[in-house]
C-alpha cells in the first residue's frame, strides 16, 4: 500500500501528442475542402492571352548616347 501513494505523487512528465496529432489532421482536411469551394466561387478575372510567335515586334529602336553627348536613334 505504501508503494501506491509514491507512484500518485509523481509528477506528470509525459504529454500524450496523439489527440494533438488527430485534431490537427482533421483540421487541415477541412480546410484543404474549403479552400477548393472557396477558390471555385472566387471572381472570376480575364487574364492576358500569351502571345506566339506571330505577333512579336517587328521593328526596335535603339538609342545611342556618346561620349561626346550626342544621341542616335
Amino acid at each position: 500500500m505504501a508503494g501506491a501513494h509514491a507512484d500518485q505523487d509523481e509528477a506528470i512528465t509525459g504529454i500524450n501528442v496523439t489527440p494533438l496529432v488527430d485534431v490537427t489532421l482533421v483540421l487541415l482536411v477541412v480546410f484543404m475542402v474549403t479552400a477548393g469551394v472557396i477558390a471555385k466561387a472566387a471572381i472570376e478575372v480575364d487574364l492576358p492571352r500569351a502571345a506566339h510567335g506571330g505577333e512579336t515586334t517587328r521593328t526596335t529602336f535603339a538609342l545611342v548616347l556618346s561620349s561626346d553627348g550626342r544621341t542616335y536613334l
